[in-house]
């Protein structure tokens, strides 16, 4: 009965401290954790206020002022004497018409959308290196599995070797060479467990550490993904791209700035108004009002606007050009990408029929061995080769994810449930 309790709380015990992590729960993590995320946003926020800050600019402009002066001297009909003269009030002032001030709205309201872009841009790259690193971390963790099994192989084979042994059938060279590919294979067991730690830092640090020390990539590397043609991927890219959309805004903002230099010379008009208490007596009670109107329309500057606007026109032309040159960048990138797919699903092709046959080969040399129609040098180099064959192709197919995941990169997407 105690038996049956047991068996059945085991799992429970096993998985109380089990955490895992999936896909979607590390782009969730990424886009609250990860400081250069944090940081992009911060870098919005910077630009949002300074377009405020302008938008304010328009509002009246009201301050308050208060005086008290004594003077020598204070001169009568009949004698000069000390006096004091008081005085407080209001002054208010706002722009009825400035096109400067319009036209610094508009490149900030520019600025901020390159800003926003910029935060896409790291946004983007912060997500897929993190699911890169969580592809990686699932493949070494098979990795791991496979040198674990290594070394329970090995285990056998000793063991087989140590039984010949004693019935005299082999020498004691081969339990010596099967006892020192044991401790190869514990050695790489170590080393494979040591990259799967270091691998598992990399990406906690993506997300300031967030990750619990034996959560787990709950991932699915995938042999077949289906896809879809180039063209529709270049179309994609060229729709999300935020690198395409902050040339794009680079454009308009270059625009913008050509606009606020050529209303250099152009007119303004502010107004000024103010109410203020004046006199010698405290308090004081003579009212004082004032309004004023100021138009100013600069005219000539000795040709200063007329160069400023063609140098602003020229970075205009190169905003232009190195629109170009992003767009090319990604068309390029998404066709590298997509090559690198279909070449590296012929390698995971071979990989596999590789780790068939090997597995094949192993499986006969051991039944071989055991019957004695074979030594142990055959053995283990089968062994081995068998033990390649499988992190080969756990290298295939992680390469094959990778290739597929820097597709979906190159075309700006989020990675979807793909995996």
């Amino acid at each position: 009965m105690i038996k049956r309790v047991f068996t059945f709380l085991l799992p429970f015990f096993f998985f109380s401290n089990s955490y895992a992590i999936t896909c979607a729960e590390l782009v969730d993590l990424v886009k609250e954790k990860n400081l250069d995320v944090k940081s992009g946003g911060v870098s919005v926020d910077v630009s949002r206020y300074s377009l405020f800050a302008d938008k304010r600019s328009y509002f009246p402009r009201v301050s308050f002022s208060a005086q008290f002066q004594e003077f020598y001297p204070y001169r009568t009909m009949s004698s000069k004497s000390w006096n004091q003269n008081y005085s407080y009030g209001l002054t208010a002032s706002f722009d009825i018409l400035n096109f400067q001030k319009a036209n610094k709205i508009r490149l900030d309201r520019k600025l901020l959308e390159i800003s926003k872009s910029e935060f896409s841009v790291t946004l983007l790259n912060s997500v897929y290196d993190a699911v890169e690193l969580l592809l990686k971390l699932r493949a070494k963790e098979r990795i791991v599995d496979i040198r674990r099994k290594n070394v329970e192989d090995s285990k056998k084979i000793l063991k087989a070797t140590e039984e010949r042994y004693r019935k005299g059938f082999v020498l004691i060279t081969d339990v010596l060479k099967a006892r020192s590919d044991l401790q190869k294979a514990i050695s790489d067991f170590e080393d494979a467990k040591l990259d799967y730690r270091k691998t598992f830092n990399d990406l906690n640090e993506l997300v300031d550490y967030a990750l619990k020390v034996n959560e787990k990539p709950e991932v699915i590397l995938k042999e077949k993904i289906p896809l879809k043609s180039l063209d529709f991927y270049i179309r994609l890219a060229f729709r999300n791209r935020p690198e395409i959309r902050k040339a794009e805004k680079e454009v308009e903002s270059a625009k913008a700035e050509l606009k606020l230099q050529e209303s250099t010379l152009s007119p303004s008009l502010s107004v000024l108004t103010s109410w203020e208490k004046r006199n010698t007596d405290y308090p004081p009670k003579d009212n004082n009002y004032s309004l004023s109107f100021t138009f100013s329309y600069p005219f000539f500057d000795s040709g200063v606007t007329k160069f400023k606007v063609l140098s602003e026109s020229r970075k205009v032309f190169l905003k232009e050009l190195n629109l170009r040159k992003v767009k090319n960048a990604v068309r390029k990138e998404v066709t590298n990408a997509y090559i690198s797919v279909e070449s590296k699903k012929e390698v995971l092709k071979s990989s596999s029929s590789f780790l068939f046959f090997s597995k094949k080969a192993y499986e006969r040399t051991l039944k071989e061995y055991e019957l004695g129609v074979t030594d142990i040098v055959n053995l283990l180099q089968t062994h081995s080769a068998y033990v390649d064959a499988q992190e080969s192709y756990v290298d295939a197919l992680l390469s094959y994810n990778l290739a597929v995941l820097r597709l979906l990169r190159a075309t700006g997407e989020m990675p979807g449930g793909i995996w």
